[in-house]
């Protein structure tokens, strides 16, 4: 997950796997 935020520069893709992995985090706390 990192490797891809670090090689995409683009602010869209980005945010969609921020968003991607906070969902990630929300489904392993609960």
């Amino acid at each position: 997950m990192h490797l891809i935020i670090s090689k995409v520069k683009n602010k869209n893709i980005n945010i969609f796997t921020e968003i991607c992995i906070i969902k990630m985090v929300n489904l392993d706390t609960k």
